[in-house]
């Protein structure tokens, strides 16, 4: 009997684990960054913002609060971020950037997590230089 009961407990244990451990963990991507592209005179720093559901990543992209309103006569920027996929510790995704209606740039990014933190490369041919460093830092 003591070995039925013990079995039991072990089960219930064992089971236990089980389930706590089936639940996904939280990617370390998601969540609000502030993003630095390197190489730009001023630095260009906007906000990117990663959101996962059913393993399905999302991403947005926004100007800082402090950016301030377009130039005179310039449309505000917008953007259009997709194909967002995380493999391992790399987080991919293509950005279009719209003016007036008009996409003014293609973008693609691969943001590689270590250390808390997001670095890797722009590239959007055919600004020079095409391919530029990136860094993020959580909020």
């Amino acid at each position: 009997m003591k070995h039925l009961l013990a079995a039991g407990v072990l089960l219930v244990a064992l089971s236990g684990d089980a389930w706590g451990a089936s639940a996904p963990a939280k990617s370390p991507f998601v969540g609000a960054w502030t993003m630095v592209l390197e190489g730009t005179s001023p630095l260009i720093t906007v906000t990117l913002i990663v959101s996962e559901s059913g393993g399905t990543y999302t991403v947005a992209i926004k100007d800082p609060p402090n950016a301030g309103p377009p130039p005179a006569g310039a449309a505000a920027l917008t953007f259009a971020a997709s194909n967002a996929v995380v493999r391992g510790d790399t987080l991919t995704f293509h950005n279009r950037v719209i003016q007036d209606g008009r996409v003014v740039s293609e973008v693609d990014y691969v943001l590689r997590h270590s250390g808390g933190k997001l670095t890797g490369t722009v590239t959007a041919p055919p600004l020079p230089p095409p391919q530029r460093k990136v860094t993020a830092t959580r909020q």
